[in-house]
């Protein structure tokens, strides 16, 4: 758990905890991160916080 903190902080902090969340169960283009966390897919987690990084939250209409 400690280490997901400190992976998840950055994010949360220059994206903002609330669009963090919401990130977190949001379909993107890999899948939901919170799926790769359920898998204990954590490669595919961090690849999910790589993207957000260089995207940014990007909301979509359908």
């Amino acid at each position: 758990m400690p280490l997901l903190l400190q992976l998840t902080a950055g994010p949360a902090e220059r994206v903002g905890e609330e669009r963090f969340t919401r990130w977190v169960r949001a379909s993107g283009p890999k899948g939901r991160p919170i799926d790769h966390l359920l898998a204990r897919d954590f490669g595919a987690f961090e690849d999910a916080l790589d993207d957000l990084d260089e995207r940014g939250f990007i909301i979509r209409a359908r």
